[in-house]
């Protein structure tokens, strides 16, 4: 064969395979419901549909820290007022968290999909504040954090249920243009200002999981790659020594922001090798040393008192949630360290990560 033929048809087939690799939608972070989890029992049944929450279109809300702490000193009051103001929200996120874990579990025990009339329900809820126009209206300093929060947990749940038989058509292109739009906003909000402290720490990480989670529900690769730099920016801040300069300046909540910092980072890992991008080889396995260092710091304080000189403070009593994204790095690397801390604390829940991660990544057994 000529060799100008041969370079042409090679050519043609680099073309092609591009081609197909732009074409594979974006996978979410998840694990496929057929993988083995443990048992569903866990997972509360689903009781029937529930009125929409009330949309809440602007977030004018004041922060709970007392002024002039570094955000370190919680208001009580200010922290009273602020949970009343978004009560609707938390209501509805914890709403679509239980039922994507309901039609999961529902989808696990029967081998197939899940019970449509959970995913309707969601699908509705999600459609209610579509129409409504959620999430879009004026926001505050505080209002952004939430609005980027929030965004995550809509889209974990439509993604859970969207593969649902019989859902309408309609209502998904409107979830889905909502979301994108929410998503732009967040991504807005984050590509501003890029000189403020929540440009940079675990306000950032928090953007680019869910901005990525979003661009999922969109299949939109702009919005995907901005958030698999945003994590490759936060592997380039974690130290040789595991820790995170702009978290271990909040003092006595260097150990709780460290640990926040991973309930985003390991996700978004996640996130990123369900897409071919293999994220926790970044900064030759940062995100391997930040579990290091923070698991230390759990199992001993000190380890933070001594880089900060404060006695630390986890903002309450450890959970559940604060440990989730000890499931997906478990299911994927078996690392034995975790495996007290996730028999200890099963079930994981994170509304903020979309509900029930034992669920969504949990291995049967700890048998590694």
């Amino acid at each position: 064969m000529p060799l100008r033929r041969l370079a042409v048809l090679c050519c043609a087939a680099l073309v092609s395979i591009s081609v197909a690799q732009a074409e594979t939608p974006l996978q979410p972070p998840f694990l496929p419901f057929d993988s083995p989890t443990l048992p569903t029992t866990a997972v509360a049944a689903f009781k029937g549909c529930t009125a929409v929450p009330v949309p809440v279109v602007d977030l004018l809300f004041d922060g709970f820290y007392a002024p002039g702490t570094g955000s370190t000193i919680v208001d009580p009051a200010a922290m009273a007022r602020y949970r009343d103001a978004t009560q609707t929200i938390n209501r509805f996120e914890r709403g679509l968290a239980e039922m994507g874990d309901a039609y999961q579990a529902d989808a696990q025990r029967k081998g197939g999909a899940g019970d449509s009339a959970i995913a309707t329900c969601a699908l509705d809820w999600l459609a209610g504040w579509a129409r409504g126009r959620a999430m879009l209206g004026k926001v505050s300093q505080q209002g952004g954090y939430v609005r980027k929060w929030s965004l995550g947990t809509a889209s974990m749940a439509y993604l859970r249920i969207r593969g649902s038989a019989g859902l309408a058509a309609d209502k998904k292109q409107s979830v889905e243009a909502w979301i994108g739009e929410w998503a732009r906003a967040v991504h807005t909000d984050y590509t501003t200002g890029t000189e403020r402290g929540s440009r940079n720490n675990n306000h950032a990480y928090w953007a680019a999981l869910s901005v990525g989670t979003a661009a999922v529900v969109g299949n939109d690769r702009k919005l995907f790659a901005w958030a698999m730099e945003g994590y490759r920016k936060a592997a380039q801040q974690i130290g040789s020594d595991g820790t995170l300069p702009l978290e271990l300046a909040r003092g006595p909540k260097a150990l709780h922001y460290h640990l926040y910092s991973l309930e985003a980072l390991v996700p978004l890992a996640e996130l990123g090798m369900r897409n071919g991008h293999d994220l926790y080889a970044e900064g030759n396995g940062a995100l391997d040393r930040l579990i290091g260092v923070t698991l230390a710091g759990l199992a001993d304080p000190q380890v933070f008192e001594k880089q900060t000189g404060k006695k630390q403070d986890l903002v309450g009593e450890l959970e559940g949630g604060d440990l989730a994204w000890m499931e997906p790095y478990y299911a994927r690397f078996g690392r034995a360290d975790l495996k007290p801390w996730i028999e200890r604390y099963r079930p994981m829940r994170n509304t903020r990560l979309g509900g029930n991660l034992t669920l969504m990544y949990g291995a049967g057994r700890l048998d590694r």
